[in-house]
């Protein structure tokens, strides 16, 4: 399946039941997240073409306009697609890709990403790291052993991926199925 960013944003309204202002939000926000160049694509871009989005494409995206609308700032959502995403970016990992049949199928799959800061660093004016991981609740470390957390961590962010990617994804799917 291939769909563009309108499409994308017409299934998350048509999905959350939003009305035209709502949807106008949604839109604005996806378009500002790619001129931002934090939504990307696996194909190269190109000037004055429109950009083609597959599933993986899509769950990132989706992602990524949630966790704008739900107020994650821009640098959260960059490097948390910079590490889950290997799209123009030669250190991430393409968990999107290797857990897209396991979204498509219902499984339970979440993004976890650790604000680790480090005192002695963030004295001298370095900021913290990030951390994301992508999987089931046990893959990604959620547990109630504080062994598993880094000691420097300030903020631990889990995203549900499946629960808002999934809708999506189906809706997409019937809608192409009409055409």
């Amino acid at each position: 399946m291939e769909v563009t960013l309108r499409e994308i944003t017409d299934a998350i309204c048509s999905v959350d039941r939003l009305d035209k202002s709502g949807c106008s939000r949604v839109y604005a926000r996806a378009r500002m997240l790619r001129d931002k160049r934090l939504i990307k694509t696996h194909e190269t871009s190109s000037q004055g073409r429109t950009m083609l989005f597959n599933d993986a494409d899509v769950a990132a995206s989706v992602t990524a306009i949630y966790g704008s609308l739900s107020g994650a700032s821009w640098g959260l959502i960059g490097a948390i697609l910079n590490d889950l995403r290997a799209i123009e970016n030669t250190q991430g990992r393409p968990e999107f890709e290797a857990h897209i049949g396991a979204i498509k199928s219902g499984e339970a799959i979440w993004a976890r990403v650790d604000v680790i800061v480090d005192p002695e660093l963030t004295g001298i004016g370095l900021p913290g790291e990030v951390v994301a991981r992508m999987g089931d609740l046990a893959t990604v470390g959620v547990s109630d052993d504080p062994t598993s957390t880094h000691p420097g961590t300030r903020q631990i962010v889990l995203w549900p991926i499946t629960l808002r990617v999934k809708p999506v994804l189906d809706h997409l799917a019937r809608t192409q199925a009409d055409e």
